[in-house]
């Protein structure tokens, strides 16, 4: 489920335990293009960008990047919002969009 390789990153259930979601992009930039990344994380939550660097060049047109997701503090929640930039010397930003919810108990629901 976090894994679908969408444009966007969004987790609803993110417990104690850290979250990796995995994503892979294109280069339709420059040939030779270097992204650097710029995270604004979540409020209440740590996100870590594993490269946090992107090199591309004519035999290197894709990469895999992972962003892993740590709670800072246990509290039952609403979805909170941050982003991930990929910049590259000003020419071009494209923006991951990133909600995450963190969760201290699963809630059930009985329809009968």
């Amino acid at each position: 489920m976090y894994h679908l390789n969408l444009p966007s990153i969004s987790i609803p259930d993110l417990k104690k335990t850290p979250l990796t979601v995995r994503r892979t992009v294109t280069n339709v930039g420059d040939t030779d293009s270097i992204y650097r990344a710029m995270g604004e994380s979540p409020p209440g939550v740590n996100m870590v960008v594993e490269p946090s660097l992107l090199q591309f060049n004519a035999s290197t047109t894709m990469h895999t990047f992972a962003v892993t997701f740590t709670p800072l503090q246990m509290v039952q929640g609403d979805f909170n919002f941050g982003s991930l930039t990929w910049i590259d010397d000003g020419k071009h930003a494209v923006r991951i969009p990133i909600a995450v919810r963190v969760i201290i108990h699963d809630s059930f629901s009985d329809t009968s």
